[in-house]
């Protein structure tokens, strides 16, 4: 392990860095101020001009963030404790444990015969023009709470 000094004060809280990238990277969103060097100043002119010239290979920062699902589930600790040992008990994770179950929970899902009927009853519906849609914004309008 290296030790790192410093002449002045510093305000870092107590963290582990993998490797001494991350302990930069830290040190950089932290300063408030970052230089880049020529090396880095090129990248990301490469990078830019790549984006400008095929956009369609890219998405932007927004769609990114909108494409992401966070993974927050809220169970009672009888429930996840029981999960907990049973995915000890196969040797897996309880993440990975309770997505395992959950997909084979949403295979297994069957239509019933009205839930059939019914859909097929709505298309048919569709098709002859006799339902009446309205917009998404009207219908958020009229479920408000």
């Amino acid at each position: 392990m290296k030790n790192i000094s410093f002449n002045e004060p510093i305000n870092i809280s107590k963290n582990h860095f993998k490797n001494l990238e991350d302990f930069l990277s830290y040190i950089a969103q932290n300063s408030g101020e970052i230089e880049l060097n020529d090396a880095h100043k090129e990248i990301l002119d490469k990078r830019i001009l790549e984006v400008n010239e095929n956009p369609e290979n890219y998405i932007s920062l927004k769609n990114l963030k909108s494409s992401i699902v966070m993974r927050k589930v809220s169970l009672e600790p009888e429930t996840l404790a029981l999960l907990k040992f049973q995915a000890e008990k196969k040797g897996d994770k309880l993440i990975n444990y309770m997505e395992t179950i959950l997909k084979e929970k949403a295979i297994e899902f069957e239509l019933s015969d009205e839930y059939k009927l019914m859909m097929d009853d709505l298309l048919k519906k569709h098709d002859r023009k006799e339902l009446n849609y309205i917009s998404e914004e009207e219908f958020f309008k009229r479920v408000k709470r």
